[in-house]
């Protein structure tokens, strides 16, 4: 299941681009839309 940026940013408690900087990194999982927004795995 992938959830939107601010809920997983919610759940980790850390700001969305954080959590952007950790899916660049490769240290969370996560995909991009057609439209290019990104989900994360939970």
């Amino acid at each position: 299941m992938y959830i939107p940026s601010r809920e997983a940013a919610k759940r980790l408690g850390c700001h969305p681009c954080t959590l952007r900087k950790w899916a660049d990194a490769g240290k969370i999982p996560h995909i991009r839309t057609s439209s290019g927004q990104r989900r994360y795995e939970c």
